[in-house]
């Protein structure tokens, strides 16, 4: 009883903290915005027929699936890395405005007068071309070299001031804007064949990369 009891301690003493470090907090988005290069855009337009999903009025396809595949992919991480609770993006109800993708938009000192909890979150999100002395690498014809990076801004509800900035980049790297590319995105539609194909370089891999990156900041 007493070696259990030694082997429960040791395990307590060696567990990270990382995901208790905000004990039971919960966690309101107030702004949120991504944005696409126009190159990129472009570049990924053939894929629209694979995107299954609402387009926002004023949008695009590629720019609708992307906006919520990266706040899915943030909020999953996040409470995953974390153990935390982000409340869903409509608890604010009618009392602050939403951009286009259902998203609220707001100042920090609006999203604390009308909110209740303890940490608030604002995400800023870029998919660009990776560049070379200010200048988008070359790439032969069908194939990208896309850069995604995300910055974390956390509030307290005690301040206006970020209490804590992160921030993350994928690592450049070439992928061909077929099909795979979509893997492990959510609004989507490839066929079984891709689905069952090992794919590394696609638009989820670099995404989470940069997440996690920035979560391990926070």
């Amino acid at each position: 009883m007493r070696k259990l009891i030694v082997i429960i301690s040791i395990i307590l003493i060696t567990t990270p903290i990382f995901s208790q470090k905000y004990g039971n907090a919960q966690f309101t988005l107030f702004s949120y915005s991504f944005s696409i290069d126009n190159r990129l855009n472009k570049e990924l337009k053939e894929l629209e027929g694979f995107i299954k999903c609402n387009t926002a009025e004023g949008s695009d396809d590629i720019t609708t699936m992307l906006t919520h595949n990266i706040y899915a992919a943030l909020k999953y991480n996040f409470e995953e890395s974390f153990s935390n609770y982000i409340l869903p993006e409509n608890s604010y109800m009618d009392e602050v405005k939403y951009d286009i993708f259902g998203y609220p938009s707001t100042s920090i000192q609006t999203a604390i007068k009308k909110g209740g909890s303890k940490y608030y979150l604002k995400l800023v999100a870029d998919l660009s071309p990776e560049y070379d002395k200010g200048k988008p690498v070359k790439t032969e014809k069908g194939k990208i070299r896309p850069v995604f990076s995300i910055e974390i801004q956390m509030y307290t509800k005690d301040g206006y001031v970020p209490y804590k900035v992160a921030k993350g980049s994928s690592t450049p790297i070439e992928m061909e804007t077929g099909e795979a590319i979509l893997k492990g995105l959510k609004m989507v539609r490839i066929s079984n064949e891709v689905n069952e194909m090992e794919v590394n370089n696609n638009l989820q891999s670099i995404i989470t990369e940069a997440i996690r990156e920035a979560l391990s900041q926070l």
